[in-house]
């Protein structure tokens, strides 16, 4: 798996991680995506703990896309973890969320998410949100099909 164009997903939807993967694929993009269901298996992810140990089988991500509701530790606790470890601090944090209150996008940006977008429900308009992440972050990673 490529280290430098790896996206790391943190998402307890298995259909909005669907709907996700399947806007890369219909944006032309194929950058390798690992999913994980809450923030604290992001954090055994990004630690190395446990199954994600062996960093050849699970490198840093380029790019983490994380949702804010979610189980055990929700996104905001993500946030608030990743800024303690300073060696992840260049890590771009993009917040993918059904949420669209001021608050929140004020909330997760003060702690540290690069940016925030609002899941959409046009399949269309998720393809736009991926290509606008591409191009921001990963740009120079591109893997085309």
């Amino acid at each position: 798996m490529s280290a430098r164009s790896l996206i790391l997903l943190v998402e307890d939807s298995r259909d909005d991680a669907f709907f996700l993967r399947r806007a890369f694929l219909k944006a032309g993009l194929s950058h390798p995506i690992v999913d994980v269901r809450n923030g604290q298996q992001a954090v055994n992810y990004l630690s190395g703990n446990a199954l994600y140990a062996d960093r050849s089988l699970y490198p840093l991500p380029k790019l983490v896309l994380v949702d804010l509701k979610m189980p055990l530790m929700d996104g905001f606790e993500l946030l608030m973890w990743l800024r303690s470890r300073p060696e992840l601090e260049q890590l771009p944090v993009v917040v993918i969320s059904s949420s669209a209150l001021a608050t929140d996008k004020e909330k997760a940006i003060k702690l540290g998410a690069k940016d925030y977008f609002v899941k959409p429900n046009d399949p269309e308009e998720l393809v736009q949100v991926v290509e606008a992440l591409h191009a921001k972050w990963m740009k120079e990673e591109t893997i085309k099909r």
